[in-house]
């Protein structure tokens, strides 16, 4: 990453705006929001125990201050500070002497797009005594394409710049391109020890390898540095000055604050990076979002944006001190960028046996179709219904939990390009609901996903008590015509439950009701040529398929088959079935009961019959004539 250079010195003064390597600009007005139709792509609030997809470091490295457990992959939970979750921020520094802390987001996001970054930050907790007020906070874009960043240097250069000092050569932030810093102190803005090293126009506020007099520190002020890697360039860009000695203006910290709760503590700043390239800073002192003030506008940014940038924040202390703290982050595209689309895929084998642990598969895709990557870590959140216990939930690169019957599991690994897949998860569960069937829903989320129309699925599941197959049948009369007109009075179309036959009211019967009559009874008595139907219903509600089913039952005494009336489903496949005459020799492997065949049988060879909810029914129907 190149710093600031002739080049870029031109280009500025040429458009007549040298006041920004040379001079302090001040701006001070009220501002509205920006347009609506912003795409989000990053958004975290920092307000819970765990934050995944950031890499953080520094003398103490910045930690989540809600309660929680350190979970891994996550930013982790500060040792001595345990805020209710939801109630929770993250804490750069603490209000000790010489800390550094920062944070990167190690997704890369669109560079060419436009940006709006908007979050809340605390500077609290000196207690306004002479350590008062320092040093302050930096956020910062730097090369997208950079795995491992270095954090700039302490005191002054907020953990952005470098630091060529008398006692010292440290470096600044690694392929930086431009750092917003809320500079309580005043030194982001000189060019002590050795800030902006090798820039070609250094800060109207002084510059050299010691250390800078009160009367070169712009206190209270918002600083932007350009672009550089090593201990060369961060140059020094512009300044708004002391912004609470203007009208109406206010303070970067809250000395006096003892609590980010405290009144007047809370900012809430928008920067700005236009599609054309120009750089704009918003403070709202207040921190609700409706009282924004333009602190810089529009003057250029640094020529030559890499492909795509990587962000964090930087905070650090000297011998002044305060709490550093931020909630609340989101980074727009002002433009629509490639996006992601992600769907979710959830399967299991066969059905669950009560009182056993059963598994199943989630898998994750960032669809073919898809304009963009992943920009930040992937979440799946699996409802489980009562009496799915959870046991486990693995998957190489997640990070998973549960409470109660939520399961969550979190990949913060590389993003996931169009077409590309995530490893898949295996959750285990311990089934001791009753027998029945469940409906088990999971959803995928990532920020900027461009279609969230694929993004829950639902995996229906069965509870049977074995693994062992079970077949039940039904047999029910479902017409009578004499003359060729249907019997008057009497319904078929109904279910008729018989007492004596426990296989009739099986939950797995929803998907085909065994209507018709068990029993014609005395009110109705058959007469010669009067015809019925018979119907053979079959549910398979074992635990594994039933294979090779031969369906046999034997013609009615007194009754003679009717030709051409057989019909039989396997689920939806039509099978074929075949009557064999009385007395005559019935195939191999029949299941008659009666193999001399007394009235003649009608045989169907039904197949395997699966035991998956949706294709474990079906049913053989035919007709008889009375004799």
């Amino acid at each position: 990453m190149p710093f600031v250079n002739h080049n870029f010195t031109s280009v500025i003064q040429h458009q007549h705006l040298g006041w920004l390597l040379g001079s302090t600009l001040l701006l001070f007005a009220a501002s509205s929001s920006p347009v609506a139709a912003n795409v989000t792509v990053v958004e975290e609030n920092f307000t819970d125990g765990t934050s995944y997809g950031w890499t953080n470091g520094g003398t103490l490295p910045p930690c989540l201050t809600a309660a929680g457990s350190s979970a891994p992959g996550s930013i982790p939970n500060c040792s001595a500070t345990s805020d209710p979750p939801g109630s929770g921020v993250l804490r750069l520094t603490t209000n000790t002497t010489n800390q550094r802390g920062f944070v990167f987001y190690d997704y890369a996001i669109p560079s060419n797009q436009g940006l709006v970054i908007t979050f809340d930050y605390f500077a609290y907790g000196s207690g306004n005594s002479t350590r008062s007020g320092a040093d302050g906070t930096t956020f910062f874009l730097f090369d997208g394409s950079t795995d491992t960043p270095a954090l700039g240097s302490t005191g002054g250069a907020l953990g952005y710049a470098q630091e060529v000092s008398n006692t010292t050569n440290e470096n600044g932030l690694t392929n930086a391109y431009i750092g917003v810093g809320l500079d309580e102190f005043g030194n982001f803005a000189n060019d002590f020890e050795g800030r902006g090293n090798g820039c070609p126009i250094r800060s109207p506020f002084g510059s050299g390898p010691g250390l800078s007099s009160p009367a070169e520190q712009v206190r209270d002020s918002v600083t932007i540095r350009g672009p550089g890697s090593g201990l060369t360039g961060y140059c020094y860009l512009g300044t708004s000055g002391t912004l609470s000695n203007q009208p109406g203006g206010f303070s970067i910290d809250n000395p006096d604050a003892t609590s980010r709760t405290a009144p007047n503590t809370r900012r809430r700043v928008r920067v700005t990076l236009s599609t054309d390239n120009t750089i704009t800073v918003e403070i709202d002192p207040t921190g609700t979002g409706s009282a924004f003030q333009t602190i810089l506008s529009g003057f250029p940014a640094p020529p030559n944006r890499p492909d795509s940038f990587k962000f964090g924040f930087a905070s650090s202390t000297g011998e002044g001190i305060n709490f550093h703290e931020i909630i609340n982050l989101r980074v727009e595209t002002i433009a629509t960028p490639p996006l992601p689309d992600l769907a979710i895929t959830k399967t299991h084998s066969g059905n669950f046996i009560q009182g056993q642990t059963d598994t199943y598969t989630l898998g994750v895709q960032n669809l073919p179709t898809a304009t963009g990557p992943t920009y930040g870590p992937v979440a799946v959140t699996d409802t489980l219904p009562e009496g799915f216990d959870f046991v486990s939930a693995t998957g190489n690169g997640w990070n998973c939990s549960a409470v109660g019957q939520q399961v969550t599991c979190v990949y913060d690994g590389p993003a996931i390009n169009p077409g590309g897949t995530l490893p898949d998860i295996t959750l285990n569960v311990n089934v001791t609901s009753p027998v029945g069937n469940y409906s088990n829903q999971a959803e995928v989320s990532t920020t900027g996903d461009s279609d969230l129309t694929n993004n829950t699925v639902t995996d229906p599941t069965r509870v049977v008590t074995t693994r062992d197959p079970n077949l039940r049948l039904v047999k029910r009369i479902t017409n009578v015509t004499r003359g060729g007109v249907p019997l008057a009075g009497i319904n078929f179309s109904s279910f008729v439950d018989d007492p004596a036959d426990e296989n009739d009211n099986a939950p797995g019967w929803s998907q085909l009701s065994p209507v018709g009559l068990y029993d014609l009874g005395l009110d109705y008595a058959l007469e010669t040529n009067d015809e019925v139907d018979y119907t053979v219903y079959f549910l398979s509600d074992g635990g594994s398929p039933v294979t090779n089913v031969n369906f046999c039952d034997l013609i009615p005494q007194g009754t003679t088959f009717v030709p051409g009336s057989i019909q039989a489903l396997n689920a939806t496949t039509p099978r074929e079935g075949t009557f064999f005459s009385p007395l005559a020799p019935l195939p191999a492997g029949n299941s008659c009961s009666n193999q001399t065949n007394p009235e003649g049988a009608v045989i169907v060879n039904l197949g395997d019959i699966s035991d998956q909810e949706g294709n474990n029914f079906g049913s053989v129907r035919f007709r008889v004539r009375i004799d």
